[in-house]
């Protein structure tokens, strides 16, 4: 029979002087659950690898006695409520029209909360949109505290804000009013601190592996299983991309490294995991780059490559777990989700270098390869190093495996977060006191 805490304080009272440690130990105060509201635009089944890695995290969070629920667009006819891994999900739909569909969004979002504010302790952005400012200003009034995740250098860092548009401006002096910033590499948090931003409101915690499905096969034998399941080739070396295709994740760069050296190694595959197709109001840039993936596309197989388009999360895994390594050719990152959770397999990563970014995740030559130069001869001539130097891919993928377990597992990083959210509550609340 359970006992409350009163109850075994009782008891203990009842004991004779010393022995009551030894028989009976008080148990130490659980900590209070809190419930946490995620702010999130884009949000599966629309493709997003900062939204997977969110709700990785909610699920971890609940060994720490955090709840938490989603809000977020609705892009593709999605329903508008349900429970994804235990996380209730609210989606709302928006407007086709630029600008406009942010604010629709964040008027719905910000009604939301007012008829939910007894229901959460903390509101967590997961990147800046505009007229977030409309969401910070209700907590505001209730009294909440409130942290963003910024999530890419250049598009939501309070230094890149203040160089676009009049709505992003104001959104840049909004940091100011937030109660924690999470920069997740020394990038993001560069330009916080350039900005003026106080070090003491800014944390680094960065992003989580979830290393019961991220690991490497156990044998070469599984492997082999996992390519003929994903209708890989069996004994190719694999180089995988995961991401959007697109031009800010390099993917123009990738295909003309391929082109110098496919042609020339019949052993050489790469597949293509993620969506391709720029956002709903594409430049002509934009357009004309979707055009010659239209191109690769459709003759993928004389170029050895497969784009697997938008696949389930749960499939994910499968595919690194099948490769041999993983390029990460792009220009801009806030993170680099998909770099880890190659290295969580045992992959080798070849990464452009992003200062302040792939440098805080990769030690070049050690655990993965990071680029001197944006070259395209550069990123070929890596792939080939990988392919025929044994020793190197043993020791790269080796430290690999033992960096993520070291610094970056998904248990490790929900941890740093409860830690943060109970910080941020008890500040509010000792505030408010004074």
């Amino acid at each position: 029979m359970e006992m409350s805490v009163a109850q075994v304080r009782e008891r203990i009272q009842r004991m004779p002087e010393g022995k009551q440690a030894k028989r009976l130990p008080v148990p130490p105060p659980a900590k209070p659950r809190l419930n946490v509201a995620m702010i999130m635009y884009i949000f599966p089944p629309d493709y997003g690898g900062r939204a997977i890695q969110a709700l990785q995290v909610a699920r971890a969070l609940r060994s720490f006695g955090v709840e938490s629920f989603f809000v977020a667009a609705n892009l593709s006819g999605a329903p508008d409520f349900e429970i994804i891994d235990g996380s209730p999900v609210y989606r709302f739909r928006t407007v086709s029209l630029p600008r406009l569909d942010f604010l629709f969004y964040m008027l719905k979002v910000v009604a939301l909360l007012w008829k939910k504010r007894r229901n959460y302790d903390l509101i967590h952005f997961h990147s800046i949109k505009p007229f977030s400012f409309l969401v910070t200003a209700l907590a505001k009034l209730l009294g909440k505290p409130t942290l963003v995740s910024l999530s890419l250098v250049g598009n939501d860092d309070p230094e890149a804000l203040k160089r676009k548009s009049f709505l992003w401006a104001v959104e840049a002096h909004m940091y100011r009013h937030l109660d924690r910033i999470n920069c997740e590499s020394t990038a993001l948090r560069d330009s916080c601190l350039q900005e003026g931003l106080s070090q003491l409101r800014l944390s680094g915690i960065p992003c989580g592996v979830d290393e019961g499905k991220f690991a490497p096969p156990k044998n070469a034998l599984e492997r082999k299983r996992l390519r003929r399941a994903l209708g890989l080739p069996e004994d190719a070396f694999i180089c995988l991309f995961v991401g959007r295709v697109s031009t800010r994740k390099g993917c123009d760069l990738l295909f003309e490294a391929w082109e110098q050296i496919y042609t020339k190694n019949e052993k050489l595959y790469l597949v293509l995991v993620g969506p391709h197709g720029e956002h709903r109001f594409m430049t002509e840039a934009q357009r004309q780059f979707e055009q010659n993936v239209q191109k690769y596309i459709a003759a993928a197989a004389r170029h050895h490559m497969k784009f697997t388009g938008q696949v389930e999360i749960a499939e994910v895994s499968k595919y690194f777990r099948a490769a041999d390594c993983l390029l990460f050719p792009s220009r801009t990152e806030g993170f680099g989700i998909v770099t880890i959770e190659a290295m969580a397999c045992g992959l080798p990563v070849i990464a452009t270098r992003i200062e302040g970014v792939t440098e805080d995740i990769i030690t070049h030559n050690q655990d993965g390869l990071i680029l001197k130069r944006r070259e395209p001869g550069e990123l070929a001539a890596a792939i080939l190093s990988l392919q025929k130097d044994s020793e190197l891919y043993t020791r790269l993928s080796k430290n690999a495996v033992a960096k993520v377990q070291r610094s970056y597992t998904l248990s490790s990083v929900a941890g740093q977060h409860a830690a943060l959210y109970r910080e941020l509550v008890l500040e509010k609340c000792t505030n408010g006191q004074k």
